[in-house]
């Protein structure tokens, strides 16, 4: 499988959602906080290796937010369920996942399961 690599800029204005954190990245900076993000990207570029024969695209991130505490779990299922699809892992439907946390508790029956 080919190599993907990322340009090095996140977006200009209204579409990086980063800026409004900058101050939270940093405080958290010095201890590897993690930053559990939305993006949109695009192929900005492409590499050509004559000599191999591959081509390799750059990514570049036409849109990035911070996912919001409040939506961290169902993004993380959202990333698990990709994750599994991807790799060949048997995935649950979301109804099943839904019932599943709901009778371990894992969800509030009440919010939908997103809180």
């Amino acid at each position: 499988m080919p190599d993907t690599n990322f340009a090095g800029s996140a977006p200009e204005g209204d579409a990086n959602g980063l800026s409004p954190y900058v101050g939270e990245i940093l405080a958290g900076a010095r201890t590897n906080a993690l930053w559990p993000v939305i993006a949109v990207l695009d192929c900005a570029s492409e590499k050509v290796d004559y000599r191999k024969g591959g081509r390799t695209p750059t990514m570049g991130v036409r849109r990035i937010e911070i996912v919001l505490p409040e939506d961290r779990k169902a993004v993380a299922r959202i990333l698990a369920r990709t994750l599994e699809r991807r790799t060949g892992k048997a995935v649950l439907p979301l109804d099943l996942e839904d019932q599943i946390e709901q009778a371990f508790g894992l969800v509030d029956p009440e919010d939908g399961g997103d809180g």
